[in-house]
């Protein structure tokens, strides 16, 4: 997942892994292993159940985002 700033990252696991980078590592890990936006999509919603991140927040919709443009990159 490239396209993730450190300031980015730093905000992702403060705001939305509670401080655990493990987690956020993780998490990044496992969404590699997908391959549809459906499937990314599930797992970013069972994250924010997880660790309680209201989904319209300014990190979990930039969150959503960075995960989407992982799944459909913008033709150059």
């Amino acid at each position: 997942m490239s396209s993730i700033s450190e300031s980015e990252k730093r905000k992702f696991i403060k705001k939305i892994f509670k401080q655990d980078e493990e987690a956020y590592t993780s998490a990044l890990n496992s969404m590699r292993e997908l391959s549809t936006w459906k499937q990314a999509s599930k797992s970013i919603d069972e994250i924010f159940i997880k660790y309680d991140v209201d989904p319209y927040s300014s990190e979990a919709t930039r969150f959503i985002e960075v995960m989407f443009e992982q799944y459909h990159p913008k033709s150059r």
